[in-house]
């Protein structure tokens, strides 16, 4: 099931288990982009960069680049 989900610059983006699954609803292009391990709670996305970032339990921030489906950098933070 999905816990998150946030629509942008027509890019549906959801966060399915550990990944990001995500449609260009105009061309119907599909991609996933991986890399948490544990499940993919908030997503976000700044639009005048085209970044998405994503929080997960695995206590990371995930920065990708959507235009070409990599990571840019990840940030982790300590537990509570």
């Amino acid at each position: 099931p999905a816990q998150c989900m946030i629509v942008e610059s027509g890019y549906l983006f959801v966060g399915v288990g550990s990944s990001i699954k995500y449609w260009n609803m105009s061309t119907n292009a599909q991609a996933e982009l991986t890399g948490h391990t544990d499940s993919v709670n908030a997503l976000a996305v700044h639009s005048e960069t085209g970044m998405l970032f994503s929080a997960s339990k695995d206590s990371s921030i995930r920065a990708w680049k959507v235009s070409n489906e990599t990571l840019d950098r990840t940030v982790f933070r300590e537990p509570f």
